[in-house]
């Protein structure tokens, strides 16, 4: 039973691993095509890697549609988006400095 134990916890040592992995993949890819730090990308699939919520702020937003933003960024991961069961997109332009 304690073996039990072992083999899973390695598992899942395993998975965490790999997933932290694809989610700085994809969060590499975002920052360097929207020309941001303002990336998150988390696994919301309980490990599978199947589900994705990425929520991205950059000029590069400034005055398009949500669609059209929506649209650059599966674009942007369009390997990744393959391979995935679902994806939410969050995106905006940064605030205007003067109004806050």
């Amino acid at each position: 039973m304690r073996r039990a134990a072992v083999w899973t916890r390695q598992l899942q040592v395993g998975r965490v691993l790999r997933e932290t992995q694809l989610e700085a993949t994809m969060a590499s890819k975002l920052k360097k095509e929207f020309n941001t730090d303002h990336v998150q990308v988390v696994d919301q699939s309980g490990g599978c890697g199947s589900a994705f919520r990425v929520s991205v702020e950059s000029e590069a937003f400034r005055g398009l549609p949500t669609i059209k933003q929506h649209r650059l960024v599966q674009s942007a991961l369009k390997e990744e988006v393959a391979g995935m069961h679902s994806i939410q997109v969050f995106t905006r332009a940064p605030e205007d400095k003067k109004a806050a």
